[in-house]
């Protein structure tokens, strides 16, 4: 089930801000092994890292699964501070042309592609 606020699932927020916690796909829990309350230890630029498994999120895009973590907490351990792929839902009533012209405003000068994950569902 989702939370009030996409993959972040009531009541997980401070663990994942703070960097000691993931949610991870349902499909990266299934392959894995993995279900909540469980640790996952990733490779990071400063040594190998645990992290508590806060809750399953429903996502395939990824055949592998994925693992969501707080920003911060990334760019720190990672030292990156790229974006390769972020997912924007828009509000109700927002529709999918109006919401892309918005984010091509937002995002001018810069590389975007916009796709439809409805439609991939389908």
């Amino acid at each position: 089930p989702e939370g009030e606020r996409g993959f972040i699932l009531k009541g997980v927020e401070a663990d994942l801000k703070s960097g000691r916690g993931v949610v991870v796909s349902r499909n990266f829990g299934s392959l894995h092994g993995v279900a909540t309350g469980a640790e996952v230890e990733l490779k990071t630029l400063r040594g190998p890292r645990r992290f508590r498994v806060l809750g399953l999120y429903e996502d395939y895009t990824w055949p592998q699964g994925s693992i969501y973590l707080d920003r911060a907490a990334y760019a720190e351990l990672w030292e990156d501070r790229g974006i390769s792929s972020l997912d924007v839902l828009f509000e109700k009533g927002v529709s999918l042309d109006d919401g892309r012209r918005r984010l091509s405003e937002l995002t001018r000068g810069r590389s975007l592609f916009v796709y439809d994950a409805g439609i991939s569902r389908r």
